[in-house]
């Protein structure tokens, strides 16, 4: 697991504990009393229901999403286990909404047709393994796991069978992404992908960026390892000269930080801002028109 998501949901393979459940829940009653109540923004919802949402359904929305999370953590009926002896096929699920889909891949987010369509295309004895997204836990409607299962083909798998996504991959005759990181995982442990979207890690030798559905039989047939270790290291070495070292989770967190008035712009902020204009400049003046 990459350090960018430690201490993030995505990193998470246990269910939280009932103190810290319901800790949570009590910060969210209290950040409603505050702004419904305390900021008069109830008055505003009576007002326009449309803008404002109402305090009380938006706080059982989270009940609801906890007690899902405390479901779908621990042995359910969704997820199954994986069998050793499956020949698969890798499908880890994207969060959603988010750019990574609805602006590289605008035309492929509904992942249901998706499934749908690998489920046709995948030869006869193979598997496509469904691995959720930690993101969507508790977010994801119940009824999209249902219609997952009704596929003969299609196994929902237990996504904290292992606290890494590495072994799904290493066991996996491919991997099937809309435009995640786990084709260019794929890429570097020697196994091929198929994409649906246009990301810099495309350029790498088996990883293929389809067009339409009709590829998908003929692509998922000629899944297997590969010798691409040369395309990884310039891929790699490409990215190193041109890149920037950016901690944009750090910008994003302080930045909003310093506009509320809880924290002064820091030195380090400012010396990751420019940085960042510097970078973007460097690519403008390279590959402006």
């Amino acid at each position: 697991m990459s350090k960018e998501f430690k201490g993030t949901i995505t990193s998470q393979y246990k269910p939280s504990s009932i103190y810290v459940t319901f800790k949570y829940l009590l910060g969210k009653i209290l950040y409603f009393w505050n702004v419904s109540i305390k900021n008069g923004n109830l008055r505003l919802f009576k007002r326009n229901s449309i803008l404002y949402s109402n305090p009380l359904n938006h706080f059982l929305f989270y009940v609801k999403v906890e007690i899902k999370k405390q479901l779908l953590f621990r042995k359910n009926k969704y997820f199954e286990l994986p069998d050793p002896t499956d020949s698969y096929v890798y499908m880890p699920l994207h969060l959603i909404p988010e750019s990574t889909t609805f602006v590289k891949a605008p035309f492929y987010i509904n992942e249901l047709n998706i499934i749908e369509q690998i489920s046709k295309s995948l030869p006869i004895g193979w598997k496509l393994y469904v691995k959720e997204h930690q993101a969507m836990l508790g977010e994801r409607s119940l009824d999209f796991y249902k219609k997952v299962k009704k596929f003969p083909n299609v196994k929902l798998v237990q996504f904290n069978y292992y606290d890494d996504p590495k072994p799904w991959i290493q066991n996996a005759k491919g991997v099937i992404t809309i435009t995640g990181t786990g084709a260019y995982e794929a890429a570097m442990l020697g196994k091929k992908a198929i994409i649906f979207g246009d990301v810099p890690f495309k350029l790498l030798n088996g990883i293929f960026r389809i067009s339409s559905f009709e590829e998908l039989p003929s692509l998922i047939a000629s899944f297997g390892t590969i010798d691409n270790i040369q395309s990884c290291a310039a891929y790699i070495a490409a990215t190193k000269s041109i890149g920037m070292d950016i901690n944009l989770k750090f910008l994003m967190s302080e930045g909003e930080a310093i506009l509320s008035g809880d924290k002064k712009r820091s030195d380090k902020y400012q010396e990751g801002i420019d940085n960042l204009l510097e970078f973007y400049e460097k690519a403008y003046m390279k590959h402006k028109i």
